[in-house]
This record gives structure tokens, sequence and C-alpha cells, in this order.
């Protein structure tokens, strides 16, 4: 939801986080990946706001956290659990039909989380 850590602290945060997930003393094939990883903006992007929550981000998980997060949020914002599975299958039709857009109607408050 919200930023806990701005200014400084947040700053320190990434700091310390890059230099964990890129320190010489993890093997040379795991900085790779962590540098893959981190060289996508849409998964540095994830990162900055996991870390901005003050939470640590799994690198080789984050679009399972991420849902997580959102899961979350969804149940504070809405008091109701998350359509998974309506969402889902409006998910697979729209590629079934090559369509680009989640209906509003259907999945305004989903879209908003």
């Amino acid at each position: 939801m919200g930023a806990r850590l701005r200014g400084q602290p947040y700053l320190q945060a990434c700091q310390n986080f890059v230099a964990e997930v890129l320190s010489p003393s993890q093997p040379v094939e795991l900085r790779q990946a962590h540098r893959e990883v981190l060289s996508n903006p849409m998964d540095l992007t994830v990162v900055a706001q996991m870390l901005a929550e003050e939470r640590q981000p799994d690198l080789f998980h984050l679009w399972q956290q991420q849902y997580e997060l959102m899961v979350r949020d969804y149940r504070k914002v809405c008091l109701a659990e998350f359509p998974l599975e309506e969402f889902s299958e409006e998910a697979h039709r729209m590629r079934c039909e090559d369509r680009s857009v989640l209906p509003e109607e259907r999945f305004g408050r989903e879209l908003a989380t």
C-alpha cells in the first residue's frame, strides 16, 4: 500500500540490498542471475516497492511475492478475498481472443488494487 521507508532510510535499504545480492562472497553464477533480474525494469520496480514497504525481496520469487502483497492489500481495501478464479478465467479468455484490456465493469476493484 504505502511506502513505509522514504528518504535516507529507503536509500540505505536499497544500498544494503544491492550490496548483499551482488556481494563478492556470493557465487559468481548467483550474482549473475541477480544482475539479470535487477536489469529488468519491471522486476526492479517490484524490488523497489518491496524495499519501501520494508519487505525482503526474493529475486527468484518476485511474482509470487508481488501477488501475495496485492492479495493482502485487496483484502484490506475491499474487505473480501481476491477473486482469483474469475480473474484467471478472464485473463485466459483475453489471451485466446487476443485482447489486452480487462473489462473495467467486471474487474474495476481488482484493477485498482
